[in-house]
C-alpha cells in the first residue's frame, strides 16, 4: 500500500465511523485526549464499531453496503465515483433521494479510494482491484484499532477482568490476532503499521517472543533499572561502550 492510498483509506474508515456512529466518533475523539468515567465501556463501543465497519467488506456478504452521495463525511465527487464503476456495479436511485443524489456501493467507493497511480496500474484487473481494496480497507481499520489498544493498555486489562467465566478473555483475543499477524506479517501492508512486537510490548509489557516465558512485571523491572546499560557499560562486554571507545581510539590512530 502506497502512502497516498494509506491516507485515503484511513480517511474512508474515519468517515464511515463518523457517518454510521456519530456519537461513538465523538466519544473516540474525547477518549484520545482525556480519561473519563466508564472509559472501558466507551472503549468497548469504539472497538466494536470499528469491527462492524470491518465487516462491511466481508466477501461472504450477500448484500452490498450502499452509501448516499454527496456525503458530508466522505469527500468524493459523483463524477469521480462514476469513473471507477466496474462489472455489475451501478448507482442506485429512489424516490427518497433529492436531485443529484445517488446510492453508491462500498466496493465502488473503495476503488475510488485508490490513488490515481495505483488505479492506473491495476485498472484492467477488476477482480484483483476488488481483493486489493478490501485488503487495504481492512488494514487501515485494524491499524486504527491496534493504535487505540496500544494507547490504553490499562483498558485492555480492564476489559479482560470484566469477561464472564467461560468466555474467551479479551486479552487472549488481542494476543491471538497479534500472533496471526506475526506469522503473516507480509500480508499486513499498511505503511504506518508499527509491527506486531511494538503493539505487543505496548499492550502486554513484554516482547512477543518472550510471551509466556518472562512475566511482564519482571521484564519491566529489568528495563526500569537500565538493564541494557548495565550490560553495555561493563568493561568486559564484547560489544559494549568500552569496546566502542577502543574502536574509536584505534580509528583515530591513538594506538599507532
Amino acid at each position: 500500500m502506497c502512502a497516498q492510498c494509506a491516507r485515503n483509506f484511513d480517511k474512508l474508515v474515519d468517515g464511515l465511523l463518523r457517518q454510521l456512529y456519530p456519537k461513538v466518533a465523538v466519544m473516540k475523539e474525547v477518549l484520545s485526549k482525556y480519561s473519563m468515567r466508564n472509559d472501558s465501556d466507551k472503549f468497548t463501543k469504539i472497538i466494536q464499531k470499528h469491527l462492524n465497519i470491518n465487516d462491511l467488506v466481508d466477501k461472504n456478504k450477500d448484500l452490498t453496503f450502499d452509501i448516499k452521495f454527496p456525503n458530508n463525511y466522505l469527500t468524493y465527487e459523483i463524477s469521480e465515483l462514476e469513473n471507477r464503476i466496474a462489472g455489475n456495479e451501478a448507482f442506485r436511485f429512489s424516490d427518497t433521494l433529492k436531485e443529484g443524489e445517488a446510492y453508491v456501493q462500498l466496493v465502488t467507493v473503495c476503488r475510488a479510494t485508490l490513488c490515481d497511480k495505483c488505479y492506473t496500474l491495476y485498472r484492467y484487473k477488476p477482480a484483483f482491484i476488488t481483493k486489493l481494496t478490501r485488503l487495504y480497507f481492512r488494514c487501515s481499520n485494524v491499524n486504527t484499532i491496534y493504535n487505540h489498544l496500544s494507547k490504553r493498555p490499562d483498558l485492555v486489562k480492564a476489559l479482560t477482568d470484566k469477561c464472564k467465566p467461560g468466555k474467551q478473555k479479551f486479552s487472549d483475543v488481542v494476543k491471538g490476532r497479534l500472533f496471526e499477524f506475526k506469522d503473516e506479517e507480509h500480508k499486513f501492508i499498511h505503511p504506518d503499521w508499527k509491527g506486531t512486537d511494538y503493539h505487543f510490548r505496548k499492550i502486554f509489557g513484554v516482547p512477543l517472543l518472550l510471551s509466556g516465558i518472562v512475566p511482564s512485571d519482571h521484564f519491566g523491572r529489568l528495563h526500569s533499572r537500565y538493564f541494557n546499560d548495565v550490560i553495555a557499560g561493563h568493561p568486559k562486554a564484547s560489544n559494549g561502550w568500552m569496546r566502542d571507545a577502543m574502536d574509536e581510539m584505534e580509528d583515530d590512530g591513538i594506538f599507532t
